[in-house]
């Protein structure tokens, strides 16, 4: 029988959008009940019982978006070893972005009785307007259509952020709510080269000082971001006279691609002050921590025990540590504008722009000048000199 959804449109009969498979929701087995939910993107003919009872378990704890690409992928009558090698072309982050959209779009489907994965461009349309409603950011907006686009596809073959309709609905919400730049402008790099130089004489400092010291001349001279400061393995670090080498190459990092050469991180010594050189702090760290890290071989160790490797998110927090201590409001900048403030630096004084590009792993100058290139906040001291006279 016909059925009135929340749009008032007529759904369940001839002449609505009914679902493929009836049983699209399956029981979840116990041995996965903690781990998972009900999803519309399995049916109960996904997974086959026997001998491929371990790798249901582990489809099992996939989130959303990894179901639905699986289930599709399935119906093309493709092999579970190479379903497994697509899948891992997503990288983690990509995965939490997108997982978010899928679950909304998957309580968009149940409650307006759409198939997940077989919909109409219309059904496509009106979540995404949903979502625009919500006063979501064109950016998240086109983040929900690149989500969908894994697992939707029109004609066969072309995915559905494709579609014309969705392509002129983006430009719409382009056109109306403009993407801003986080920041207009950075802060001055100075103020945590101050803070960093009065973090002295490194044999008295504290194992935490001297890890927020290291961390930050390192983001600094190197223009790098938290995700690859945590890559940095002491098993690839080289040490040449007064140089350290790091080598990067982790293919899951941000701006990993395909005929992407990985690149070294460079860390000078720097003579003219000791205080503030990165090839000095780094020595004695590694000194510090060479009895502490056990079997670990990532350079950045946790300061408290077990003295463990420590993650992306614990590295962020560090950069913001001290930012805080250098007086930069960190309720404004975050930990990755550093990255910003070092590259805005370089190029305020004259560093050539390939000589940054390539300290900071861009492939071309419109990344910096749209992303980081950024002016310095100028603190006025009109004040302070008035008062001196």
């Amino acid at each position: 029988m016909p059925t009135e959804n929340t749009r008032g449109q007529v759904t369940g009969g001839n002449g609505g959008a009914t679902l493929d498979n009836t049983t699209m929701v399956r029981n979840v087995p116990e041995y996965a009940h903690q781990a998972t939910h009900s999803s519309p993107f399995i049916g109960q003919s996904s997974i086959n019982p026997g001998n491929e009872q371990a790798s249901s378990i582990e489809e099992e704890i996939e989130d959303d978006s990894r179901k639905a690409v699986r289930e599709l992928l399935r119906k093309q009558n493709i092999s579970r070893r190479t379903i497994s090698i697509l899948l891992s072309a997503w990288k983690p982050g990509t995965h939490k972005q997108y997982s978010v959209y899928v679950r909304k779009w998957y309580n968009f489907c149940l409650q307006n009785q759409i198939n997940c994965i077989q919909p109409d461009v219309k059904s496509v349309l009106d979540f995404l307007t949903d979502l625009f409603d919500e006063g979501l950011s064109y950016s998240a907006l086109n983040t929900a259509r690149s989500a969908l686009s894994q697992f939707i596809f029109w004609k066969g073959h072309y995915t559905i952020g494709s579609h014309p309709w969705v392509v002129r609905f983006l430009k719409a919400v382009y056109n109306q709510r403009p993407p801003v730049p986080r920041y207009t402008d950075t802060w001055d790099v100075a103020k945590l080269l101050d803070q960093i130089r009065s973090m002295r004489p490194l044999s008295q400092l504290s194992l935490k000082a001297l890890t927020l010291k290291t961390v930050a001349l390192i983001a600094i001279v190197a223009a790098t971001r938290a995700q690859t400061l945590e890559t940095l393995d002491i098993r690839n670090l080289v040490t040449k006279k007064s140089v350290y080498c790091f080598t990067v190459g982790k293919s899951d990092l941000k701006q990993s691609r395909p005929g992407f050469t990985p690149h070294e991180i460079t860390l000078n010594a720097y003579p003219v002050d000791k205080s503030k050189c990165v090839y000095h702090t780094l020595s004695e760290y590694l000194d510090r921590t060479k009895m502490l890290r056990g079997q670990e071989t990532q350079l950045l160790i946790s300061y408290a025990k077990p003295h463990r490797k420590v993650t992306t998110a614990t590295i962020g927090r560090w950069i913001r540590t001290i930012m805080a201590m250098s007086g930069i409001d960190v309720k404004t900048y975050r930990p990755h504008s550093i990255r910003a403030a070092s590259t805005s630096k370089a190029f305020s004084v004259g560093v050539p722009l390939s000589d940054i590009l390539k300290t900071a792993g861009w492939a071309n100058a419109q990344t910096f000048a749209k992303y980081y290139k950024k002016p310095v906040v100028q603190t006025s001291n009109f004040s302070e000199k008035v008062l001196e006279t």
